[in-house]
């Protein structure tokens, strides 16, 4: 019996005898090792989701392997030789012999990896909520209910869940549009998330049969799909209070989570019940989940109808529930936006509805986001401005008031124009939308003379819409704006072929660059088309040897700048008029009055790219080049445009987009 109750200490003796415990000990740091490398470049460099799964069904095999060898082999002084059994060493102290020294340290420090290693997962596993960016794309939920007639309803549950999340300051989530493109989509979480740059995800279901409701919500960590929380919910829906009840306990569960604080008063906001009437309640969430139709479709008026009808509707049944006159004063915002709608009463009813809506809840940030957009659309940008304030701290993560309010920076301040328009971008990162964000700030970058990081906003917009004519006339203002103009004409006219929705902005283009790459009968057919009088127009006449129409049209060119100097017009047609004076008066030869005019033009503070690459290679300055006075002023502007080159330069650098490469 003594012998027997020996086996598993002779069997503990020969495995360290044969070093296996110091190959498992080694082998196993190691593979930490290799895990976490893993683990970490799989999301930068985009691999596939089976990378982790193929890593550990390889390191299994490995450490089969190692563990096969250690038992037959040993390494030696003399080198690698079978291991012989123990029972056939004759005159052997069968006690364990000494590990080699080289041994022992690697057994050391392969130990101290392995608990190294557990630490930190431990403590990292702990933290990883606090310490990721809490950025959270809510998906669409699943309707499970019996008929498909409930859909909207289980959509108003998510959607509603998604603006209680809003309010939290500390947290980014991707906006509904944005999402809303993954209601059918085969990709994986962690695709997803890759492309909403979210680290969080939320899924749900839900079905709603008779007055019972039942919801199951999920979040999950995105880069490993790890569940962080998840509950279900049972009611019996016999007031709103009940609904509300379960979307605000949702959002407050998820943002308590990621150790994330709900203020007193967004959770007063959050858990306020609007109206007391479940059938306004209803065809107010039937309302709502009929808008984004407009966007989803492609511009779907009928869905806007269909929305404003069960708005009204809602405030028949409660003439106090403040959310459908936002609701109806956002359609006819959207109508009045384009042109077959566009009238000032439409315009105006946007103010009466966000202020009748603001009498009843004056803490609706939709309210005052539509009030924004009244001003801006006005030209009232102080008023606009307070409006998209109030609206973002009211909603932090409202991307339409982001980029409402970057618009009103676009002349005057680049970085917050840039600033304001990367933040609704980072909210709103996929969709239709997003595209025009993309180019739009693109633009801004090339303006300013960040030639490579502009060229990156174009391509994003380009994957997001496939619009390959915009994309070719992004090209083409790119090459123009650096003087390269046989390539902006080669850009443009491809641009042309593929029918774009900026026509006349691409004809200007060409016809510019035509003339500026000395192109003059080419370039009067397309300034023909636009039917331009200006001085380009004039001078290419006089290259193509019609001196009096080109006298004529230099007479009326004067005239007209004169005019527009005098009636004291919007500001950038002052601005033009001093421009194009300046280039007419040095086409007649008049030196004085030319760099007159262009000393006036020089005023302005902020320079752009494509306003300064034009005046150094325009003909019609020739012969003023070296004129010490056209010089100093050139130089000048040079050193304005430079200021404001630096001043974006500097918060790109803060933005770590510089060193991304982005």
């Amino acid at each position: 019996m003594a012998q027997k109750s020996d086996i598993p200490g002779n069997f503990w003796r020969e495995l360290k005898r044969r070093k296996v415990i110091h190959v498992i000990t080694v082998y196993a740091a190691v593979a930490f090792v290799i895990m976490q490398v893993v683990n970490m470049v799989v999301q930068p460099l985009h691999l596939p989701d089976w990378t982790e799964a193929l890593e550990i069904v390889l390191l299994c095999i490995g450490f089969v392997i190692a563990l096969f060898l250690s038992w037959v082999y040993d390494i030696t002084p003399s080198g690698v030789k079978k291991t012989k059994p123990l029972g056939t060493i004759k005159h052997v102290d069968k006690s364990v012999p000494k590990s080699s020294h080289s041994w022992k340290i690697a057994t050391y420090i392969s130990g101290v990896i392995i608990i190294a290693l557990i630490t930190i997962n431990f403590i990292h596993g702990r933290n990883l909520n606090t310490n990721l960016e809490k950025s959270i794309a809510v998906l669409p939920f699943i309707n499970d209910s019996p008929s498909d007639t409930n859909a909207y309803f289980i959509n108003g549950i998510r959607s509603e869940i998604l603006n209680h999340l809003q309010m939290v300051k500390d947290l980014r989530i991707i906006s509904r549009t944005s999402t809303e493109q993954y209601r059918q989509s085969p990709k994986s979480i962690p695709e997803i998330a890759r492309e909403l740059k979210a680290n969080y995800i939320v899924t749900g279901s839900g079905q709603k049969f008779g007055q019972s409701l039942s919801i199951n919500v999920q979040l999950v960590r995105a880069t490993n799909e790890k569940q962080l929380w998840s509950k279900k919910y049972d009611r019996e829906i016999i007031g709103t209070k009940d609904i509300i009840n379960v979307q605000s306990k949702i959002a407050q569960s998820i943002a308590s989570e990621l150790k994330t604080t709900i203020t007193p008063d967004q959770k007063k906001l959050i858990e306020k019940v609007h109206t007391t009437s479940l059938t306004a309640y209803d065809l107010y969430e039937r309302g709502r989940d009929a808008l984004p139709e407009f966007w989803i479709e492609v511009e779907d008026f009928t869905a806007l109808e269909r929305a404003a009808k069960y708005y009204r509707k809602a405030i028949e049944f409660d003439s106090t529930f403040a959310e459908p006159y936002v609701g109806l004063a956002e359609v006819y915002y959207v109508k009045n936006y384009w042109s077959d709608y566009s009238h000032q009463n439409s315009l105006d009813s946007v103010l009466i509805l966000a202020d009748r809506a603001l009498s009843y809840d004056e803490n609706l940030s939709g309210a005052y986001f539509v009030k924004g957009n009244y001003f801006l659309l006005n030209g009232l940008k102080e008023d606009a401005l307070k409006q998209f304030d109030k609206a973002l701290e009211l909603n932090p993560n409202d991307w339409m008031a982001f980029y409402g309010k970057g618009l009103l920076y676009e002349h005057d301040d680049y970085v917050k124009y840039l600033d304001n328009l990367q933040k609704a971008l980072l909210i709103h990162p996929n969709g239709k939308e997003s595209s025009t964000i993309n180019r739009i700030i693109g633009g801004k970058l090339l303006e300013t003379g960040f030639i490579k990081l502009a060229l990156s906003y174009f391509t994003k917009a380009f994957e997001l819409d496939r619009d390959s004519a915009y994309y070719l006339s992004c090209l083409g203002g790119t090459e123009y704006d650096q003087g390269n103009y046989k390539k902006s004409i080669e850009y443009c006219k491809r641009a042309l072929m593929n029918k774009p929705p900026n026509y006349f902005e691409l004809i200007d283009r060409l016809a510019n660059g035509l003339y500026y790459d000395g192109q003059y009968r080419e370039a009067l057919i397309y300034f023909n088309e636009l039917k331009y009088k200006n001085p380009s127009v004039v001078y290419a006449f006089r290259q193509t040897g019609s001196k009096r129409i080109a006298d004529q049209l230099c007479n009326q060119v004067k005239f007209y700048c004169d005019s527009i100097l005098q009636s004291n017009p919007h500001n950038y047609q002052i601005i033009q008029a001093k421009y194009d004076l300046s280039r007419i008066y040095a086409f007649k030869g008049d030196t004085e009055n030319s760099i007159k005019f262009y000393r006036l033009y020089s005023q302005m503070q902020n320079w752009e790219l494509w306003m300064v690459t034009p005046i150094r290679y325009d003909p019609l300055f020739n012969s003023l080049r070296n004129e010490p006075g056209f010089q100093q002023i050139s130089r000048e502007i040079d050193v304005k445009y430079q200021a404001g080159h630096e001043r974006v330069r500097k918060w790109l650098e803060e933005q770590g987009m510089l060193e991304k490469g982005l």
